[in-house]
């Protein structure tokens, strides 16, 4: 095998490029963080190479910790490093944590590089000033002749404390070549500074904790950069005095805030940092400059492993925010941003509130001033998520300061959309963030609030549940939602909460939920879910039991669904539902109780179970007078589903009174439901022949079943025609409906549709294949095919040369008024008493209005007089659409006042 393959890649290296990568690792004086005396070692215990070439560097760092131990793995190293004939230092650096050792070190080190030193730099804590002779260690650093940096640092020192005074008994002698000179943590006398500063005739930046006593009065115009750390925040630069300085031991400063190693230093970096940024806008603006600034302080917003220091890194950043520049540190990186929202939503600080309201300032700041951030932070859904459960729980709490968090959590929700929200009460601020961020489509929305559905908080629970009853609805909503962990068993769980209120919410939720086929299937696998659905049905508030009721009039849509409801563990639940209709309850409650009959009359074991109800039949029959028509609608759909079945079948078709009271569904004026609730029913019973002749007997059920063939439903077309085919199995059926005036004309235009809804084409066309036999259909028949041999015109005319209540040429080759093509048109009837009125089914979202504009378009020189009616279908949120229709009876509707999903019918009309 090739020995090549395991050749060490380090090996390829020139030593000089060696030593310049190893040297990243062994010179990195202001980097407080890390081992670097294990570091150096083990680098050395990598290879005989290594070893060498470590030892060849000019660079020594070490750090000495308390113990005899750490002075004792240092002399046996400098002695193995003296006897390997290493190369002379040229730079040092000691990291002391005891004064005593310091003089061991220096003058282990120093004497064997009086030639060679240029840097020198010694980071002290724990630091007694009577320990150690400050006068001898600046002697024996004077023997330095090539000495060009020398930092000293005594950390424990804070920026306003009492230093230590250099105050040399016998001045020193000059420092040749020293250029640098930092010293914090010390001080020298104000009077003798002249002479202090004449030892260092080439020092170019000075760095002093402070000058000692009253005398300031000193000359420094010799040199390029002055920073006395107790009296300012920025330094004076002689060269260029608009030119902010910044002292050299901030770069020490940031490296301490981004290791994880000392608790203590990391306290006293936070104050040093909070003492510059105090003293000037200027030193603020220098700081975010400087790399890493802004990203030492995030990397110390973690409340669960240090929440002091988080508090301290929050107050520093909001210092700090107000330049542009740290916005758009804090605001491009989404793990910054993250970690601000960590904060927020943190309450398990020591100064929690506090630290909360400062970091969602901050947080806002970054979002309303970088518009790059929104993306970021929209882009993130646990953060939205978390906002949101968050300025719930915020604004519930009732606290002033809470509060206070939660408006300016809103207001950066608010932002992620470009909407602002800052004059608007935090209460109602909520819902419109709310609908926002569904507009934007945001994620994270729907599980923030399903994230609090269990809180402790009843009022947080009341507050998300209602929203989250709001928000969903459509298709993608009830996915999103079904699709988070939890989400079902949390509802369900809160349909037994002690508040009635998150009860009617989390029934709707379920309600809007059902919508889908597969979420209605899962909501029914989930434990308890319809048990505790019947148990708000015998609730005394009707809202609740109506809300309840809808529930399970949506869950009823699937075969599943009724199964699970007939089986529940109220077995007698037919029983309660008819108890509801008889008695005496808010109309609302009776019209979801007649809306959820008519859905388990279509399960195999309901059927049974509701005829066998003694004096339910009568009952229902008697409802189909009710003043509700959304119970009437629904009671004929209980009906069909009855009627399904051949024994039961023959029970309601000898109900008294049953065939004339469902034909009254099909008379003129009656809403699309209607009729096709009734039609079903009727097509449902004339299966038998008895039946079918009896319904073809009874008086104006034919003429309006002929009348629903024009109908604009398709749904109620279909049914009508079922029972048309059903009844032209008998010859009284036939003869009815050929002499019923325009049935033959309807019924072959039906058969002669190019297209049509399934079925409807072929019944129409049996029917008449039924009806060929009947004198009166040869005789329509014939004088149909005289008008068409004739050329004749249908009875629309066409405005040129037509009557007054013509339509415009372009309508007259279809008999009828053409279908309108405006966005959801339905159809468009013929003329009547008064001219030519044009009646539309239009879907319209809450912003549109009645098109009235476009008669003007489609019928040039006619004119729209106001609608002569407008009537809704109104739906409940979500309400499930089905070939039985809507589940509530048709209402007024305020004119200009639409919901999403509402159904107008405006009939206008048109006068030339």
């Amino acid at each position: 095998m090739d020995s090549s393959a395991y050749e060490n890649p380090f090996e390829r290296l020139s030593d000089d490029l060696l030593m310049n990568i190893l040297n990243r690792r062994l010179w990195r004086p202001l980097d407080i963080g890390g081992e670097k005396s294990k570091e150096r070692v083990q680098l050395e215990l990598v290879s005989k190479r290594f070893q060498s070439v470590v030892r060849t560097s000019g660079s020594l760092e070490w750090d000495y910790m308390i113990g005899s131990e750490c002075e004792e793995v240092f002399m046996r190293y400098m002695l193995a490093r003296s006897s390997a004939s290493a190369s002379r230092l040229t730079r040092i650096a000691l990291y002391i944590g005891e004064d005593l050792c310091l003089m061991t070190f220096l003058l282990l080190l120093i004497p064997q590089a009086l030639e060679t030193l240029v840097e020198v730099r010694l980071f002290v804590w724990d630091s007694d000033p009577l320990c150690v002779n400050w006068e001898g260690v600046f002697r024996l650093l004077q023997a330095c002749r090539k000495l060009t940096i020398l930092d000293i640092t005594l950390w424990d020192n804070l920026p306003d404390m009492p230093s230590t005074v250099l105050d040399f008994t016998i001045p020193l002698k000059p420092f040749a070549t020293l250029q640098s000179l930092s010293l914090y943590g010390f001080a020298v006398p104000g009077v003798s500074f002249a002479s202090f500063i004449q030892a260092f005739p080439a020092l170019q930046v000075l760095e002093l904790h402070q000058l000692e006593g009253e005398s300031y009065l000193v000359d420094c115009s010799k040199l390029k950069k002055l920073f006395l750390w107790r009296t300012g925040g920025a330094g004076e630069e002689s060269e260029n005095p608009t030119t902010v300085h910044l002292p050299q031991g901030l770069e020490t400063i940031l490296s301490i805030l981004s290791c994880d190693d000392s608790w203590t230093l990391k306290e006293l970096a936070f104050t040093k940092l909070e003492h510059v940024l105090l003293r000037s806008a200027e030193a603020r603006k220098a700081i975010v400059r400087m790399p890493g600034a802004v990203q030492g302080l995030v990397s110390n917003l973690d409340p669960d492993i240090s929440p002091i220091h988080t508090e301290l890194a929050v107050l520093l950043l909001e210092k700090l925010v107000v330049e542009p520049e740290a916005q758009r540190i804090l605001g491009r990186v989404p793990g910054n941003l993250e970690k601000l929202v960590d904060v927020v939503i943190e309450a398990e600080l020591v100064e929690g509130e506090e630290v909360q309201h400062r970091a969602a300032g901050i947080l806002l700041s970054v979002v309303q001033f970088n518009p790059g951030s929104r993306e970021v932070l929209a882009g993130l859904p646990g953060c939205v998520r978390g906002l949101v459960g968050f300025a719930i729980q915020a604004l519930e709490s009732g606290a002033h300061m809470n509060i206070r968090i939660a408006h300016r959590v809103l207001q950066v929700l608010a932002k992620l959309t470009g909407n602002n929200e800052n004059g608007m009460n935090p209460s109602a601020c909520l819902s419109a963030v709310l609908d926002q961020l569904k507009t934007a489509k945001v994620p994270g929305l729907f599980q923030g609030l399903v994230d609090v559905l269990d809180d402790e908080s009843a009022r947080v629970q009341k507050t998300a549940g209602e929203e989250l009853a709001r928000l969903v609805h459509g298709y993608d909503d009830v996915k999103a939602v079904a699709a988070i962990p939890e989400c079902l068993s949390k509802v369900v769980a809160n349909l037994t909460h002690a508040s009635w209120k998150l009860q009617v919410s989390s029934a709707q939720t379920l309600q809007n939920l059902a919508t889908d086929n597969e979420t209605a299937r899962a909501i029914v696998k989930e434990l308890g879910s319809v048990d505790c659905l019947f148990d708000l049905v015998e609730c005394k508030r009707p809202i609740v039991r109506e809300t309840a009721l809808s529930a399970l009039y949506n869950l009823a849509f699937e075969p599943e669904g009724r199964a699970a409801i007939a089986f529940s563990k109220h077995l007698q639940m037919v029983e309660v539902l008819v108890r509801i209709l008889d008695g005496k309850c808010a109309e609302s409650v009776q019209e979801a109780a007649a809306a959820l009959l008519g859905q388990m009359a279509l399960d195999p074991a309901s059927k049974k179970d509701i005829a066998a109800i003694p004096g339910c039949l009568p009952l229902l029959t008697g409802l189909l007078k009710s003043g509700s028509a959304s119970v009437r609608e629904h009671v004929a759909w209980v009906f069909y589903g009855l009627a399904e079945d051949p024994k039961v079948r023959k029970s309601v078709a000898a109900l008294p009174g049953l065939f004339p009271l469902l034909s009254q569904f099909l008379a003129d004026g009656a809403s699309d439901g209607m009729r096709e609730a009734g039609a079903a029913a009727l097509g449902s019973l004339s299966v038998d022949g008895d039946t079918a002749r009896a319904v073809a007997q009874t008086e104006g059920c034919v003429q309006g079943l002929v009348g629903a063939l024009e109908s604009g439903s398709a749904d109620v077309v279909k049914e009508a025609v079922k029972v048309l085919r059903n009844i032209s199995g008998d010859s009284q059926g036939r003869e009815m409906i050929a002499r019923e005036e325009g049935a033959v004309q309807r019924l072959m235009n039906l058969s002669k549709a190019a297209e049509g809804q399934e079925g409807v084409r072929e019944m129409a066309a049996e029917i008449l294949q039924n009806l060929e036999g009947d004198p009166s259909y040869r005789e329509g028949a014939r004088e149909l095919e005289k008008r068409e041999a004739a050329g004749s015109e249908s009875s629309f005319h066409s405005a040129e040369g037509g009557s007054l209540g013509d339509p415009p040429r372009s309508q007259e080759s279809k008999g009828v008024a053409q279908m309108m093509t405006s966005p959801g048109s339905r159809d468009v009837r013929g003329p009547d008493s008064h001219g030519l009125a044009e009646r539309c089914q239009l879907e319209l979202s809450p912003r549109d209005d009645v098109p009235s504009g476009y008669i003007q378009g489609t019928y040039p020189g006619w004119q729209a007089r106001a609608p002569r009616w407008v009537m809704t279908s109104a739906l409940p949120v979500c309400a499930r659409a089905s070939k039985r229709g809507v589940g509530k009876a048709p209402r007024a509707f305020p004119s200009g006042q639409h919901t999403e999903g509402s159904v107008i019918t405006c009939a206008y009309v048109l006068q030339h």
